[in-house]
């Protein structure tokens, strides 16, 4: 009896491997999903029936050390695109020049590519305003401007967290063979020099400049960082770059344990436990040590 319940058994197991092989061998393999199956990206662009023009992918008030630019711009029913650019120098000089006409468009939505060189003849460091204008029939029916400025250096100030020191980070174009040096000065909230802070002096390829607020004990509050850029010669290339600075007390970490309240940090939580933790098992090894039982 038990041979014979061997045996069904054995043949009901055969029978399901059978099966399974069956079942496996039919299931479509990745070759046949990957020819059965094709993915067409279309782009479709929403053509709107009043007149639009656009300057894309930069943001007002921006500031470059880069001379060359490159500004996309999109329009649509419009028959004409007019693109001007006003430049201010440091005399506040304001001069107009038209840099690009587009048109016979008859209307069909379409972009274009507005490329600025702020370093030739009649640019150079000072504040522009970029503006695209869209015409139907010679009248001006739509409109979108950008200001931004050209400096020959941008500063930024911040303080590492690895070693608590304040920095300033100087970006500016490498290539650019008419900086000579850069002198960083500092002005209090009322903009006053403030005194006995020295003058410091970077030259390329110099990026990253301590300044030691701490070491002049200067009192905490907010300060202005001015950089001045010097050419070749001796002279000024354009007016000096201002950024803020606030300089603040060192906080002590937020534990945010029961005691976060208090002046301890978690290193001091860290060597408390430590020391315990010591006295305790020295305690422990004493306790065995005079009581054998």
């Amino acid at each position: 009896m038990k041979r014979t319940q061997k045996r069904i058994l054995g043949f009901f197991g055969l029978t399901l491997v059978v099966a399974a092989t069956f079942f496996a061998a039919m299931l479509p393999g990745p070759e046949a999903s990957a020819i059965d199956t094709v993915t067409d990206n279309l782009v479709v662009r929403v053509i709107g029936d009043k007149p639009n023009v656009e300057i894309e992918k930069i943001e007002n008030d921006s500031a470059f050390v880069n001379p060359i630019q490159s500004v996309p711009i999109s329009y649509e029913s419009v028959d004409k695109v007019v693109v001007t650019i006003e430049y201010t120098d440091a005399n506040n000089i304001t001069r107009s020049y038209t840099i690009k006409t587009i048109d016979d468009i008859g209307y069909a939505a379409g972009s274009d590519v507005i490329d600025l060189d702020l370093s030739a003849p009649g640019f150079g460091y000072g504040r522009y305003v970029l503006r695209v204008s869209g015409e139907v029939e010679g009248k001006v029916l739509d409109q979108d401007s950008v200001a931004f400025s050209f400096y020959p250096v941008i500063a930024t100030v911040s303080e590492d967290p690895d070693n608590g020191l304040i920095y300033a980070d100087l970006e500016y174009d490498d290539t650019n063979g008419d900086i000579d040096r850069f002198e960083i000065n500092l002005y209090d909230k009322y903009g006053n020099l403030v005194k006995g802070f020295p003058t410091i002096t970077a030259t390329p390829p110099t990026k990253r400049v301590e300044l030691p607020f701490s070491k002049y004990d200067l009192p905490f509050g907010e300060y202005t960082v001015s950089v001045i850029t010097y050419g070749k010669n001796g002279q000024v290339l354009y007016k000096a770059y201002d950024t803020i600075a606030n300089y603040e007390a060192i906080k002590t970490p937020d534990t945010g344990n029961a005691f976060k309240n208090l002046n301890i940090s978690q290193t001091d939580y860290l060597i408390t436990g430590l020391v315990v933790f010591f006295l305790v098992g020295i305690s422990g090894l004493w306790f065995v040590k005079t009581h054998k039982r």
